[in-house]
């Protein structure tokens, strides 16, 4: 879930992850995408933050099989987690964590359809928004309709010509065209977790991306004029197969 946390030190309560007993889930949000993990076997009695700690993050405490407790020692919240042969205490984060459940789009909110990025295309995926993104262009276009998934360099060429890959393995159900601009970090992310069933909306709104794990990834898209998805639209129809 630290995954989709804010890294901004700044935000220090959104910097860390949300255990919300409710919903037995463990939620991580930047502002612009959120990760919900739902694990029904932890604590159902009180809610906590976990902070953004080197331990937490490196994945020492990721066994087969662990236990976790919570107790309360002079106003503060204490998390106790026991992993293999690991033991480890952690004060939690003394804030507010805000409504996480007012971005999350209701699966019948109007999306245009469904994109289904395939396993089997992860790594070109992969390879593809390494090659597409950089620190001044962090995003890339998804195009989709029932024939195919294209992922679009944001850049034209002097000819007009775009970088573009057309995923062999991934559909989608979208009719009329859909066309997406991502921020590319975002989606690998939510690629790696298991979040690979994304419901897109026709205008720009939060992706609702389900799949292999239980919960969600919301992402929000990055906004373009109806004149650039038109313009992509075309160039897909002309240029791929």
């Amino acid at each position: 879930a630290i995954t989709f946390a804010s890294t901004d030190i700044s935000r220090h309560v959104i910097n860390g992850v949300f255990h919300h007993a409710e919903e037995h889930a463990l939620i991580g949000t930047n502002g612009h995408q959120l990760g919900l993990l739902t694990i029904p076997d932890l604590p159902d009695d009180t809610d906590f933050i976990l902070p953004p700690s080197r331990l937490l993050r490196n994945g020492v405490l990721s066994v087969g099989t662990g236990a976790i407790g919570v107790a309360e020692h002079n106003e503060r919240q204490i998390v106790e987690l026991h992993a293999g042969s690991w033991r480890y205490q952690v004060k939690c984060v003394d804030g507010l964590y805000p409504n996480y459940r007012q971005v999350i789009p209701p699966e019948n909110s109007g999306f245009a359809g469904r994109i289904s990025f395939a396993e089997d295309d992860n790594a070109l995926i992969k390879a593809t928004v390494k090659q597409f993104t950089d620190d001044d262009r962090e995003f890339v276009y998804i195009y989709g309709d029932t024939e195919r998934v294209v992922i679009l360099n944001a850049d034209v060429q002097e000819d007009g010509m775009r970088a573009h890959i057309t995923l062999p393995n991934s559909t989608c159900s979208c009719d009329p065209p859909t066309v997406q601009a991502i921020n590319g970090s975002y989606l690998l992310e939510g690629l790696k977790a298991g979040f690979n069933a994304c419901l897109v909306p026709s205008e720009p709104a939060p992706w609702r991306c389900t799949g292999s794990m239980d919960g969600l990834h919301v992402v929000m898209p990055w906004r373009t004029e109806a004149t650039e998805r038109q313009h992509i639209a075309a160039f897909v129809d002309k240029t791929t197969t």
